[in-house]
């Protein structure tokens, strides 16, 4: 919950009681007003809907529920379009009522991530003792049960956070169903990544983990667009990491100097290789010149790369192509040649 917090994901929150709506509160330092108390009886998706209208809200990012008998169907459209139903099996021989429309459903039995994952689990818990360490967590000194409370409550103004209470059921949170696809502890490349797209898988990798990031471009920062830099300004306001380095893929003294500045800040653990000119003209005004231009810079970038780095030390080397090199594109014969 207070990673769902950190980064601004607005979930459906279920609880049993007033009284445990209280100890979260104060165990999360959440604002008692934050909390919607819906009865038994209670249409709890008119009081869901109210709380969103009432603050502004689209829908919530994540329903996470941890009981098949939550009638969960019947606010999963209170979810936003890429948002997420997550599940939790306490154990293999609970039934599993999923409902039908959630524009992604997962399913998390943890003895069994446990079992036969445990890799999972550790890249989870370093990723939360990293954040814990930049801005840290508010820690219960004591663990909390939530199932022994009555299922008394009263009714209380909703306000500004993303909590909604629902007596009777188990307490949850969010899980980004993304897992940690990026170690926090390593530093990922973004060649030719300073620009609009970079600047959004940039974004997409902090969501999954990713700490230390180096974008580079030709331009470098004058690459950059005024939403660019607010993006940039937002990861760095998160304990991010990020450089953008001026540097021409195609030279090996230039690429060498940005792997070296990489490893300084923490050990290289995969490289994005997103370098593209574009020279478009048809084939009969298109000269040599031009065409070399558009052509190396992803064949010639890409040997260069090679020459200056040890793949086997990479947990990944991701080439950027393009559906144009397979069906073409008028005006851009280079561009689909180097691209292909």
């Amino acid at each position: 919950m207070q990673i769902c917090r950190r980064f601004g994901a607005k979930f459906f929150c279920t609880v049993l009681a007033v009284a445990d709506a209280a100890d979260l509160a104060a165990l999360v330092d959440v604002d008692m007003e934050s909390i919607a108390v819906i009865l038994p009886g209670d249409d709890f998706k008119l009081i869901a809907q109210q709380w969103l209208t009432a603050n502004r809200r689209a829908g919530f990012d994540v329903i996470f529920n941890t009981q098949s008998s939550f009638p969960c169907t019947a606010v999963i459209d209170l979810l936003k379009h890429m948002g997420h139903y997550i599940h939790i099996q306490r154990i293999p021989s609970d039934k599993v009522d999923i409902p039908s429309g959630a524009p992604t459903t997962n399913v998390i039995d943890v003895s069994k991530i446990l079992k036969h994952q445990p890799s999972k689990v550790v890249s989870c818990l370093s990723a939360l003792l990293v954040s814990h360490a930049l801005a840290p967590f508010k820690v219960p000194l004591h663990a909390m049960l939530f199932s022994h409370f009555a299922t008394t409550a009263a009714s209380l103004t909703s306000s500004t956070m993303s909590l909604v209470a629902i007596p009777e059921m188990l307490e949850s949170g969010r899980i980004d169903p993304t897992v940690q696809l990026f170690d926090p502890r390593k530093t990922y490349i973004l060649l030719g990544g300073s620009s609009e797209l970079g600047v959004r898988i940039a974004r997409w990798m902090v969501t999954c983990g990713a700490r230390h990031l180096v974008l580079t471009s030709r331009r470098g920062p004058a690459a950059l667009t005024k939403i660019d830099l607010m993006y940039l300004h937002y990861l760095r306001s998160q304990n991010v990491s990020v450089e953008v380095l001026s540097s021409d893929a195609r030279d090996r003294r230039d690429t060498i100097t940005t792997i070296n500045r990489a490893n300084e800040i923490a050990p290289l653990d995969g490289i994005f290789l997103m370098t593209v000119v574009l020279h478009d003209a048809t084939i009969s005004r298109l000269t040599q010149e031009s065409f070399d231009d558009v052509y190396l810079s992803k064949v010639h970038t890409l040997n260069t790369l090679l020459s200056c780095v040890n793949t086997t030390d990479l947990r990944f080397l991701l080439l950027f192509s393009t559906i144009g090199s397979v069906f073409g594109n008028a005006g851009q014969a280079a561009y689909c040649a180097s691209q292909s």
